[in-house]
């Protein structure tokens, strides 16, 4: 026999309170990483774009030896110069940090090898389907944070009346991580 425990609770963010039972990563109202602590939101495009775009000049200014050391010294926080320059850092799914190794997985093996080495021989095809691919992946992620579970978020907070919301009760909310 069967019992009815009632119906399933709901979920809300912690930054809106928007009710959340959709399978994405991130709220779909105010793109805050779900199950991550509160403030949490997705990097958008543009600034992953300025990201990208911000590391060329950086390497040719920095004679690529000064780029690499930054580049080294950044990973241990998910980023790269140009990421950290606008303010974004990739995390695991669950916001947790994604540390030095998983960074330089995601950035030089999947990023420049392997997309790197097929660019080259499908005329850079794989290179933009790579970064273009968050536009329409519903959870915002890249091929190559496909590869390693992650995703890209702000670091800048929100604005402390949005963040004020009581999500003590909500099993949603409740499920923060300790930083």
């Amino acid at each position: 026999m069967t019992t009815y425990a009632g119906p399933p609770a709901v979920r809300h963010c912690p930054d809106c309170g928007t009710p959340e039972n959709s399978p994405e990563l991130f709220c779909t109202n105010c793109f805050h990483l779900k199950g991550a602590a509160p403030s949490i939101r997705a990097a958008t495009f543009v600034r992953r774009l300025a990201a990208f775009l911000i590391e060329i000049p950086l390497f040719v200014l920095t004679l690529g030896i000064g780029y690499i050391i930054w580049w080294l010294i950044t990973l241990a926080n998910g980023q790269t110069p140009g990421k950290q320059l606008v303010g974004i850092r990739a995390v695991q799914k669950n916001g947790a940090p994604l540390g030095w190794g998983m960074t330089f997985v995601r950035e030089f093996v999947i990023k420049f090898l392997v997309i790197g080495t097929l660019s080259n021989f499908l005329f850079g095809v794989i290179f933009l389907v790579n970064y273009l691919f968050p536009l329409f992946d519903k959870n915002l992620q890249a091929l190559h944070d496909k590869a390693v579970s992650s995703v890209v978020v702000r670091l800048d907070p929100l604005p402390a009346a949005r963040a004020q919301i009581d999500t003590s009760a909500d099993p949603w909310g409740s499920q923060q991580i300790d930083r």
